[in-house]
């Protein structure tokens, strides 16, 4: 092992920070209709967030490897 890191490719942390936004989201709805209690907008923001994040990153990784190879 050399010692050094591998640099996590472009667009990879929005996308883990959104899926774990959309996923917090998504759990605590199904538990909210599964107990009873009335639906809150802030999760279903987070799950509308998570989405948006998870986009933006994925967007942003095919730019880059676009432009690593064509470009």
């Amino acid at each position: 092992m050399s010692g050094k890191l591998e640099k996590l490719p472009a667009g990879f942390k929005k996308q883990a920070f959104g899926a774990t936004l959309a996923a917090f989201g998504i759990i605590d709805t199904v538990m909210n209709l599964l107990t009873g209690i009335a639906l809150d907008g802030f999760f279903l923001f987070l799950i509308g967030a998570g989405s948006a994040l998870f986009i933006a990153g994925a967007r942003q990784r095919r730019k880059q490897n676009y432009q690593a190879t064509c470009g």
